[in-house]
């Protein structure tokens, strides 16, 4: 794996991106981390400093369109960036009085799940290609892979996202650049805390980012885990509809949607 001195997170604040970047703190390592939640972020901020990291933090709202490409820009400003993790997302779903998402939910689902990661990694790649090396992290979901009816809007997003890192992949092939697709099964983070019904086989997002960066140290296109959801998904895939319906009946679930969805990111 290349040198990874400097390393830029989104959505660091809790959970996943937390566990990356405790796990990546160590000394010579400069972490570039944003979210928009400050306390949270600046507690996992103490945390780096504490193992030797040089932290920088930044609270953006990544809605907007120029907040990520912005901020890549002022970290890439103070040298090359050598590990870029796109990790900020929020979740919605279908609620106990409703069939789907809230309406007023989609936009913020699609800015910060999708629109977001490419407009950062549009902003980062130029100059890891120019450099010859670099990698790009992006945090999708099993549910791009087998979308679930209870958050559709999600799905589409991450699946996007996932179609999005395959095509930049290949198109950096050669270049020294390496893309990573990450499509977890549940983590235990605000999300699951939202959901209410099954979260089979979660794991924390310590093992998470275990699993990721162990990815990445091996140079892997795609890193899809726990293993036991990604068999199942990719079984049930090759079943007639109806059956995978049925099995998938007990899957089902309802979501706790934040008043302000952005709240666990």
């Amino acid at each position: 794996m290349q040198e990874l001195r400097r390393i830029a997170i989104t959505g660091a604040s809790s959970g996943l991106g937390a566990a990356l970047a405790k796990a990546l703190a160590q000394p010579g390592v400069s972490l570039h981390l944003c979210a928009r939640r400050v306390k949270g972020l600046e507690e996992v901020a103490g945390a780096c400093r504490a193992s030797g990291a040089e932290v920088q933090t930044s609270s953006i709202d990544l809605r907007n369109p120029s907040a990520g490409p912005a901020w890549i820009e002022a970290i890439a400003a103070g040298g090359p960036i050598d590990l870029l993790i796109l990790n900020a997302g929020i979740f919605a779903g279908r609620s106990e009085k409703g069939v789907m998402e809230p309406l007023d939910a989609i936009p913020g689902l699609i800015a910060t799940n999708l629109t977001s990661p490419l407009l950062c990694a549009t902003a980062a790649v130029p100059a890891m290609r120019a450099r010859g090396r670099g990698h790009v992290v992006l945090i999708s979901s099993l549910s791009a892979v087998s979308p679930s009816p209870d958050s559709p809007g999600y799905s589409a997003a991450k699946a996007g996202l996932s179609a999005y890192g395959k095509a930049l992949a290949d198109d950096l092939a050669g270049t020294g650049v390496l893309v990573h697709v990450v499509e977890p099964g549940h983590i235990l983070s605000h999300h699951t805390d939202q959901q209410i019904g099954a979260v089979p086989l979660a794991i924390t997002p310590e093992a998470a980012a275990d699993h990721i960066l162990r990815g990445v140290k091996r140079g892997a296109a795609r890193i899809a885990f726990p293993l036991l959801p990604r068999l199942y998904v990719r079984l049930t895939d090759l079943l007639p509809r109806p059956i995978r319906l049925l099995l998938n009946r007990s899957q089902r679930f309802t979501v706790r949607n934040d008043p302000d969805p952005l709240s666990g990111e």
